[in-house]
This record gives structure tokens, sequence and C-alpha cells, in this order.
């Protein structure tokens, strides 16, 4: 069990690392997860799947991650909206078929977009940097930008784990929240 796994999750990595379109290893992630969700493990195993989910979703979060850092946007949009303009008329095709998406589509995708604003929120508020300022004024507005953008990360993070139905998404949001929770309650409980 745990061989194949690391077969499968090595090629997982090999698809992102030799630079496959969004889409492929989107659908990879999904597979993966399909395989190794901890509720279609028997009890015994269950502890072992958890550990599985965990290192896919790792994996696939540090792609999304450095994606949105190299481009600074939604790079999935303009990846689909490329498709669409050198399709011709299966464009209006592909386009009238998404406008039937059922709701649990429609509602992981309002989720997915809550957790990149979260994940942007997070990487904003890495930008400001961490170098020793002397100033108070200029300390305790650097301060008040830590917490606002961690705050809001954190909002987002718990707002996905309360209302999403979808578990791969709560799971990722779960992790997430962990850290991000970490460090705004730290910047939170230092005397500013």
């Amino acid at each position: 069990m745990i061989q194949n796994f690391q077969i499968v999750f090595a090629q997982f990595e090999q698809k992102i690392l030799s630079g496959k379109s969004y889409s492929e290893i989107r659908k990879s992630y999904l597979k993966l997860l399909k395989i190794y969700h901890p509720d279609k493990a028997e009890a015994s195993q269950k502890k072992l799947y958890e550990e599985f989910t965990v290192k896919i979703v790792k994996l696939y979060q540090d792609y999304i991650n450095q994606k949105i850092s190299e481009s600074g946007k939604d790079f999935s949009k303009r990846e689909n909206q490329g498709k669409q303009k050198n399709q011709g008329s299966q464009a209006g095709a592909r386009y009238e078929k998404e406008t039937f998406k059922p709701a649990q589509q429609n509602q992981d995708s309002a989720y997915t977009k809550l957790m990149e604003l979260a994940r942007n929120e997070y990487i904003a508020y890495k930008k400001i940097g961490y170098d020793f300022i002397l100033d108070q004024a200029e300390r305790k507005e650097r301060y008040e930008k830590y917490l606002k953008h961690l705050g809001t990360a954190v909002k987002c993070y718990k707002i996905v784990i309360k209302e999403c139905l979808n578990p791969e998404l709560v799971l990722a949001a779960r992790k997430q929240l962990e850290w991000v929770q970490r460090l705004y309650d730290s910047y939170k409980n230092c005397n500013m």
C-alpha cells in the first residue's frame, strides 16, 4: 500500500516539476484525493490515508502558491480563456455546458475563490517584510497591516471550514488555518 502510494505520489510530483498545464495537474490532484480519501479506507488504514491526503494537499498547495506568486493573478482563468479563444465555435458549446453545472460545483468554486483570497492575504502579509524598524509609528503601522492581512485569511478559512461541503477544500482550509491562526495569535498577543 505504502509503496503504491509513493509511486503514484512521485508521478504526481513529476507532473508538477515537468511543467504540465494547470488543468492536467488539477485532474491528477482530484483523482489522487478520490483514491486516498480517508473515508474510503478501512478503519485500520484511516490514519495512513489521512497522512497520504495531507501530503497530496500540501504538494498541490505549494504548486498553487508558486503559480500565484509567479503571476500575481488567477492563472487558471487566463489558461481557460486562451483555450476558448483558440477553439472557435467549440468555445460557445463549452460555455453553454458550463452554465448548467450542478449547484455543488458552483459552491465549490465560490469556496475555492475564498481559499485564493485567503492565500493572497497571506502572500500580502509576507510581502510586507520583516526588517527591524526603530520608529514606533512605522512599527505600529506594520503590525496593524500584519493583523489585517492575517485576520482576513483566518476569516476566509473559517468560512470554508464551517460552510463548505467539499471534504478536500475543508481539509486544505484546516491545514492552512492551523498555520495562519498561529501567526495571527502571536501578533495579536504581542504588545505593540
